[in-house]
């Protein structure tokens, strides 16, 4: 018998803010992503339950989660740099707990616990770990429990924030809902299944595979299926990083060089201390560049892996000088990102050809 938790830190970034400004805790937290063109300009990153119950949620824009907002509600920017260290000591309780561990984002993980063989134990270790958790971040979690990793997922949706549920009946708690609770069912696929009379998870796994193949290929219409009937075969793996990137928006659309190199150094220096700090060494750098909509990315491999700081501010420059001569267009944002860590096989060994990503 498979034993799945799925932990979910409770809104993470404004928990952590409210930690760090204890005179703002209790009051409707508002963590902000800043573009920095207007003070207003930007998007919802995460809200806590009371910014929550104002209508305030995550990729709400700035301007229209401060018209929700009632006067004591506070505004805060993201300080990704700050949730990232507090999360890696996160995950490194959590990691003490499983048989395996995989974080999934930088605010969930699952553990697989099947050694233990008792729902029962996996639930005394779900309280230890949320204590853990508690005692040793001050930060409050929810877990769901289940046979695999969705329903885990789904459970730990069922009582938050601070909760833990266990589900090993999946059509017990689950078929009577509506298709819209399971999830990966999104608003476009959401639309289509309703056209289709499948309004409840039961209906979905009642319907014929070929109708869900037709409609939504094979690979998706037999996910769903297998969702709708609480399958999922997928291991609890650890998680190894492909990449690490930072993305900034500029202060004004710009094409030129210097203007925008002013936004992009800043930013590459950023992810070289993200560099030093995972201990990686990359073969590819590459610039992201979003302008009227259309992302283009460039890239080029280094003769052999680094993680020197000048070798990628180079990368990174004589990109940007590239891209710009043959895009001559101004860029809304830009990002830079180095993969191809030491071990992996560079997917360009041409150090004077640069491929889209």
């Amino acid at each position: 018998m498979r034993i799945i938790l799925h932990i979910d830190l409770d809104s993470f970034y404004a928990a952590v803010e409210e930690l760090r400004r204890p005179e703002i805790r209790g009051k409707p937290v508002v963590v902000c992503m800043y573009s920095g063109r207007t003070p207003d300009s930007g998007a919802v990153a995460t809200a806590n339950y009371p910014a929550r119950a104002l209508g305030i949620r995550a990729g709400l824009p700035i301007r229209t989660a401060k018209a929700r907002a009632t006067p004591e509600t506070v505004f805060l920017p993201a300080d990704r740099d700050h949730y990232r260290q507090v999360s890696d000591r996160v995950m490194a309780v959590l990691r003490e707990h499983g048989d395996r561990f995989e974080q999934r984002s930088i605010d969930e993980a699952y553990l697989d616990v099947s050694s233990i063989r008792s729902v029962a134990r996996a639930e005394r270790l779900a309280r230890r770990v949320k204590q853990a958790v508690q005692e040793k971040e001050g930060l409050t979690c929810t877990v769901g429990i289940g046979p695999n990793k969705l329903v885990a997922k789904m459970a730990c949706r069922l009582q938050k924030p601070d909760g833990l549920t266990v589900v090993m009946d999946f059509d017990r708690v689950f078929a009577d809902q509506p298709v819209s609770k399971l999830f990966g069912v999104g608003p476009k696929t959401l639309a289509i299944l309703e056209q289709r009379g499948l309004k409840t998870i039961r209906d979905l796994a009642r319907s014929s595979p070929d109708l869900l193949v037709q409609a939504f290929g094979e690979r998706k219409g037999q996910l769903l299926h297998d969702h709708a009937h609480g399958k999922d075969d997928d291991p609890v793996t650890e998680v190894v990083k492909q990449q690490l990137s930072k993305i900034g928006t500029l202060k004004k659309d710009s094409a030129d060089v210097q203007t925008v190199w002013e936004t992009l150094s800043r930013l590459a220096a950023e992810l070289h201390a993200r560099v030093q700090k995972e201990g990686v060494t990359f073969r590819t750098v590459s610039i992201l560049m979003i302008a009227h909509g259309q992302d283009r990315t460039r890239s080029v491999t280094l003769p052999a892996p680094t993680g020197a700081k000048q070798p990628l501010l180079d990368s990174a420059r004589q990109l940007l000088t590239d891209y710009l001569a043959a895009y001559p267009e101004p860029v809304r944002r830009v990002g830079v990102r180095v993969s191809s860590f030491s071990g992996e096989q560079p997917k360009n060994a041409d150090l004077r050809r640069y491929a889209r990503a």
